[in-house]
């Protein structure tokens, strides 16, 4: 959910009143919302109206500069009640005339809000007694603003480092759909051959009766052919379920991402090698191997597929092609959802995540391109294709004539071109240009493309090769799919892979105990940089039974020298990146890490859920789970701020001194809105005594979840008071707040 911003907050109070917002203060409160500055603007009264109301709702605005506008008395003195309630640091009033009524009402407001610490009075025309009156009062609030500094304690901060580093989260599309949950099981080796066995001695074609054709695919005007009728020679049959030639989509179902899918499967030989188990076409019988959810599944199937007026209905090779590679795939992926209709619109990366058993990611170019040169992204891919990593991208038109004006530049709509290999080229003046090499089934139908028709090469296998433009690539393909450790990649002989199970207990982000959640620590023990793969993935049966999402969040281990010591201090705030919200019940990221550095990752869910994680590279690494420690949690409403407010007392009854405590508080948005809370930390308070003052007071923040890190010494029977509180007086705010600590504590009572 979005929270409203300060401008925000300013443009709706604005249309609540039917004004036009004032176009200066929309473009201060955009750049700097904690202040407000109308200096010399000629502001009316009820523009003035909509100041006093936004003053009034938020209280995250720290200075007010209204030099040189004239104002009201009346308003004015509104002005100053609505401050009394807490918010402004700084008060600017150069040139305001200020009369005896607005005077007082100034005063007033010193007096009631002491975190006001600057009041200038320049050119206001007060009584004198009046102003020597506000200025004392000032300077008495800033020594005590002083004081209270020495005991101030900021919230943690970011820590994203400066550069913006390489990372890739799974794939993600508009739309993106997944089949309902597979309707068989895999079968066994030993079964396949029994059915063929059984096929060859009834001396008759197999028949799938587990998927005949009134179950597959409901319709009049489809007429079911064998395979085995389409072809006579046996050079034609051994040839009948191939690939590698030019694949189009069904007409009866949207099988568009699916088509795109099987077109880079069969441009890579591995890929295509290992979805076909068997094909046996003299019998009929085919097996293609699928992965579900890391689960490997054989499907088999007969030869019969779909014709409507005289061609393949389905995902097919071409009217004059005697290959049905695309055709028999596509019936053994219906038959494992139990129905042509049940793949419909599946998702491009769920997809071929399911033909091959790796994982999607996705390389946003346009993402990239703010943070990196061309230079640095050409060197990027390269690397990607010297490694031999899978690397697909589509061109999806936006509209009918996006559609032609492609198709004029000779490329194909929906078609996924594999990257194969890059070259930079030196040219006039020693300037380096860059080109990439793309595969597709598909030859180049158009004249005026933007592929080098000077650079064409003789293809490596039977698939056409072209070479384009980086700077093309990089603009007709903004978005490109990354395959990583599909199950037949040479490379997996050499991947090193950890696995740990962990139980999200449905802490969010916005929880204060959200640091309870499953936590890791990830490092890199070899190599300089390690492209490390992450994936956080829920159980099968937790899939159907647990609906919501699941997040991956990281954050820098913690640098204290305990290998085996979890951060608490862990929030949005201060992570370098998380994953997006998934709900298909996998999260993955691929991160690369420096020698010798160390991650925290922490795993989330909306619900409580079983999941694994697992981690893959082929490079040497660590992941090993963090231990929990403990953790003390109340929940209540802020009242007041100068009300008693529900507090939470900790004893420390161990030998142990404990030096670190975190302490999280989280509240509930209202409306969209947040409002500003703190806390005050005592060690052994006195009520009794006026001198007493808190080890710490912290700084009001209005994020949902805000995070403390506390360095003290708290000995043996020294008793702990958490006092959370809100800037301003509310009449209620939901919180929850959460200590953790190092060392057990006893609970004392609660006021």
């Amino acid at each position: 959910m979005a929270l409203f911003s300060v401008l925000d907050e300013y443009r709706q109070i604005c249309e609540e009143r039917g004004l036009q917002p004032l176009r200066a203060l929309e473009d201060g409160l955009a750049t700097s919302p904690e202040k407000i500055c109308l200096s010399l603007l000629v502001v009316s009264s009820r523009h003035f109206e909509t100041l006093i109301a936004l003053l009034e709702r938020r209280d995250d605005i720290e200075k007010l500069d209204l030099s040189g506008i004239q104002i009201p008395v009346v308003q004015l003195v509104e002005l100053f009640s609505v401050l009394c309630n807490g918010c402004v640091k700084e008060l600017i009033l150069k040139n305001v005339e200020l009369g005896v009524q607005a005077g007082e009402a100034l005063l007033k407001l010193c007096i009631a809000y002491r975190d006001l610490i600057h009041v200038e009075l320049a050119g206001t025309f007060l009584p004198e007694f009046l102003e020597i009156a506000i200025r004392t009062q000032v300077e008495m609030n800033h020594l005590h603003y002083e004081e209270k500094m020495s005991y101030w304690q900021k919230a943690v901060g970011p820590e994203t480092p400066r550069l913006w580093r390489w990372r890739f989260e799974s794939w993600t599309e508009e739309n993106q759909a997944e089949p309902v949950q597979t309707m068989l099981n895999s079968v066994k080796s030993v079964d396949l051959w029994d059915i063929a066995r059984s096929v060859t001695e009834e001396g008759v074609l197999f028949t799938d009766k587990n998927f005949p054709p009134e179950k597959a695919l409901k319709g009049s005007n489809v007429r079911w052919v064998r395979v085995s009728s389409l072809l006579t020679e046996n050079k034609t049959q051994e040839n009948c379920c191939v690939g590698e030639k030019p694949l189009y989509y069904a007409k009866y179902t949207d099988t568009r991402n699916l088509c795109a899918a099987l077109n880079v499967v069969q441009q890579v030989h591995h890929l295509r090698k290992h979805l076909c188990v068997r094909r046996i076409p003299n019998l009929g019988l085919f097996a293609f191997r699928f992965f579900v959810k890391s689960s490997s599944l054989i499907i088999i199937v007969d030869d019969q597929i779909p014709f409507i007026d005289d061609e393949p209905a389905g995902i097919h090779h071409g009217k004059n092609s005697d290959d049905y590679w695309g055709c028999l795939v596509e019936k053994a992926f219906a038959k494992l959802y139990g129905g042509y209709d049940k793949i419909s619109g599946v998702g491009y990366g769920c997809a071929l995540s399911q033909l091959t058993g790796g994982v999607c990611f996705t390389i946003d170019w346009k993402v990239l391109r703010r943070h990196f040169t061309e230079t640095e992204l050409f060197r990027f891919l390269r690397d990607l294709t010297n490694s031999k990593k899978i690397i697909a991208s589509q061109l999806i038109p936006r509209n009918a004539m996006e559609m032609e004006s492609v198709k004029e530049k000779g490329i194909v709509p929906y078609m996924s071109y594999v990257v194969t290999a890059t070259e930079a080229l030196r040219e006039e003046k020693s300037h380096l240009s860059y080109i990439v090499q793309l595969s597709c089934p598909n030859k180049l139908t158009s004249e005026d493309t933007i592929f080098f028709s000077h650079l064409k090469v003789e293809p490596v296998s039977s698939l056409p090769r072209y070479w384009i433009g980086f700077e093309n690539c990089l603009t007709y393909f903004n978005k490109s799919c990354l395959l990583l450790w599909p199950q037949s990649d040479p490379w997996n002989n050499h991947k090193n892979v950890v696995e740990h199970i962990c139980d999200c207990s449905g802490q969010t982000e916005d929880s204060s105990t959200f640091a309870t959640n499953p936590s890791f620590l990830l490092t890199n023990m070899g190599k300089a940089e390690a492209e490390i793969m992450i994936v956080l993935r829920k159980r099968k049966e937790d899939i159907k039974c647990h609906q919501g999402w699941i997040q991956l969040h990281v954050h820098k281990g913690n640098d204290n020298g305990m290998e085996s010591e979890r951060r608490y201090d862990v929030c949005s705030r201060n992570a370098l990146f998380c994953t997006e919200k998934h709900y298909d019940g996998e999260a993955a990221l691929v991160i690369r890490l420096k020698e010798n550095e160390r991650l925290q990752l922490t795993a989330s869910a909306s619900s409580n859920c079983t999941c694994i994680l697992a981690a893959t590279a082929s490079d040497q690494f660590q992941l090993n789970t963090l231990p929990a420690f403990y953790a003390y949690t109340i929940k209540g409403n802020l009242g007041q701020m100068d009300a008693p407010n529900s507090s939470l007392v900790l004893i420390n009854n161990g030998q142990e001194t404990v030096e670190r405590l975190v302490v999280a508080i989280s509240q509930e948005p209202l409306m969209q809105r947040t409002h500003s809370v703190g806390l005050e930390l005592w060690i052994n308070r006195n009520l009794q005594s006026e001198d007493d003052h808190p080890q710490f007071i912290t700084e009001f923040r209005k994020d949902v979840l805000v995070v403390f890190n506390f360095s003290l010494s708290v000995k043996q029977n020294d008793i702990i008071t958490f006092i959370p509180l809100a800037k301003r007086r509310l009449h209620k705010l939901s919180f929850s707040m959460t200590v953790f600590s190092f060392f057990p504590l006893q609970r004392g009572n609660e006021v």
